[in-house]
């Protein structure tokens, strides 16, 4: 009944399996902010606007993300892309404002 009516798989995926993808996708699209910066840092190249190339490259990838993610749930891929894109840049502003704030406490 669980296969003919709902599509359902008797097997359930290995946790495992879903684990290690998860952290790979954390990590690769994790590192994309950071790219720039990384680049710059280990390299003789000189990235100009490194803040707004990474704002820009994260901006993609977080719209990229959502419109992935309307495979899964029942939105367009733009609306879907554009909701991430809003939630991400809204975490990120907010990671930012905090960071800004608590820069001057702590000291290096």
């Amino acid at each position: 009944m669980l296969t003919k009516k709902l599509g359902m798989s008797l097997y359930s995926p290995s946790a495992l399996a879903a684990a290690t993808m998860t952290f790979v996708a954390f990590m690769l699209v994790g590192f994309i902010p950071l790219a720039a910066f990384v680049l710059q840092l280990f390299t003789a190249w000189t990235v100009p606007y490194v803040y707004a190339w990474s704002t820009v490259s994260t901006g993609i990838a977080f719209f990229g993300i959502g419109a992935a993610k309307s495979r899964f749930v029942e939105q367009s891929w733009y609306l879907s892309g554009l909701e991430t894109l809003f939630i991400g840049g809204a975490a990120a502003a907010l990671a930012y404002a905090v960071g800004a704030m608590l820069g001057g406490i702590v000291t290096a």
